[in-house]
């Protein structure tokens, strides 16, 4: 949102000034430490990764599976070693790498089209480090067109590589079920995840399009996307991994009280048993109608900034000829909620120091009128409408009748902009009066209004 917003510290700051060889120096130091229970479990006692998975294991996803001793593969490749190779492919394109020379202002055409291949053997080259993972190739995909995203929201080659090189990745399995394998920096400001062949060829189709929405639009709720790449085994050469490294929506080391994945759609929208088990459920519309019946109240300075970023956000998608995105909803309520109107009287750096110590979350209330923080996000936006969804959409009108058929997920994208548009402005989300707090104007000096909001947001901790 532009209004008081708030960023996370790490966006756009260069922790570190990094040359290609210390980033490969790094990497593989970290690599030789974390991975010292798989190396001494290697029968073969070298220190290549197994890329076939040993003794038993368990399917998660069409590509993605997980041996008996929890580590994960994906098309028969390591999570290890996808994460490794993809550390030192970002860190060549970034650092190593030249495009030719010219005024990087002027964007033109074909760099959103392009793609770059580099070779990656273990043994190295007069251009590629040695390195002790298998061999592999490393495709980057518009690489310039991605960096333009990337200066649009001020990140610049060094602080997009300092997240991939100085520590390493976290690996997880996709918890929405698709059975992709998900990776976070250490940070956790970057998400990276495995998609398929035809999510990775319509992003890369809709760049032009993505490009000239982000610059019109830079507070745009759609997934920001920083780099698409591919990861190829030689050993495995039929199989290549595209991989896409978009921002976190949500901010680290932030208990959620629910989680919320809406479409608009109430046929067979809930979490399942198995979902609500887990210590951080995704929920769903039925379940967000069951908690929240009554919507949330945002306040009309947020809910007009809501309204307008949906409405341009939906109508880019919708002559990308996409549909079933979603709305990913995270909502905190604070336990101490009397703080909360001290900590609106004061602020930080020109922003309501309640935002501030709840990390950016936009302000709203339930029903009830307790205070809760808002993070959302529009993800999942890279399913084209195409000829199989037509089926599917006539396959739904038959199995549910004609009545129904607006409810169902698979909408044409002109179809689904409405009922998405409907269900967050009218139903989910309620426009409020702008609440006047009064600030407090005693003005005493700085050291002495920084002792007392310290104070405050120890109070706020304590109880």
């Amino acid at each position: 949102m532009a209004s008081e917003s708030v960023s996370p510290p790490s966006e756009g700051i260069e922790n570190k000034s990094w040359t290609f060889d210390d980033a490969v120096k790094s990497i593989l130091s970290v690599r030789k430490q974390s991975l010292e229970d798989i190396l001494d479990s290697n029968k073969n006692g070298t220190s290549k990764e197994p890329l076939i998975k040993p003794g038993k294991s368990i399917k998660i996803g069409k590509h993605c599976t997980k041996d008996d001793k929890g580590n994960l593969y994906f098309k028969k490749a390591s999570s290890h070693a996808i994460s490794r190779a993809l550390q030192v492919g970002i860190a060549y394109d970034c650092l190593k790498a030249r495009e030719e020379a010219r005024d990087e202002n002027v964007v033109l055409k074909q760099d959103f089209q392009g793609k770059k291949t580099t070779d990656f053997p273990t043994a190295g080259t007069n251009q590629t480090p040695q390195h002790d993972t298998d061999d592999f190739s490393f495709i980057s995909f518009a690489p310039q067109g991605f960096k333009y995203f990337r200066k649009v929201f001020k990140i610049s080659d060094q602080a997009y590589a300092d997240q991939f090189v100085s520590k390493p990745l976290k690996c997880v399995a996709n918890p929405g079920g698709s059975g992709a394998l998900m990776w976070f920096t250490h940070s956790g400001e970057y998400v990276i995840k495995t998609v398929d062949r035809g999510q990775a060829k319509f992003l890369h189709k809709m760049l032009t399009s993505y490009y000239m929405n982000i610059k019109e639009n830079p507070d745009t709720l759609l997934t920001r996307f920083y780099g698409l790449y591919a990861v190829k085994m030689w050993n495995n050469p039929a199989k290549r991994i595209r991989i896409v490294v978009m921002k976190n929506f949500f901010p680290t080391g932030v208990k959620f009280d629910f989680k919320f994945d809406l479409k608009g759609s109430t046929i067979n929208r809930f979490a399942s048993d198995k979902e609500k088990k887990k210590d951080s459920p995704t929920l769903k519309d039925i379940d967000f109608d069951d908690f929240f019946p009554s919507g949330i109240n945002l306040e009309k300075k947020y809910y007009d900034l809501l309204k307008t970023t949906t409405k341009n956000d939906t109508l880019v998608l919708q002559e990308c000829n996409i549909f079933d995105y979603s709305f990913l909803l995270a909502i905190v309520k604070p336990t101490n909620q009397k703080i909360i109107e001290e900590l609106k009287k004061m602020e930080c750096d020109g922003s309501p120091l309640d935002r501030v110590v709840n990390s950016g979350g936009v302000p709203a209330t339930n029903e009830k009128g307790e205070y809760i923080y808002l993070y959302w996000g529009v993800v999942d936006m890279l399913q084209e409408y195409d000829l199989a969804h037509k089926y599917q959409y006539c396959w739904k009108a038959v199995k549910h009748g004609c009545a129904q058929l607006p409810q169902v997920s698979v909408q044409p994208p002109e179809a689904y902009k409405v009922r998405y548009q409907e269900y967050l402005l009218e139903k989910a989300f309620n426009e409020v009066p702008d609440r006047k707090i009064p600030k407090d104007d005693s003005r005493p000096k700085s050291n002495t209004r920084w002792k007392k909001a310290i104070h405050t947001v120890i109070r706020q901790q304590q109880k």
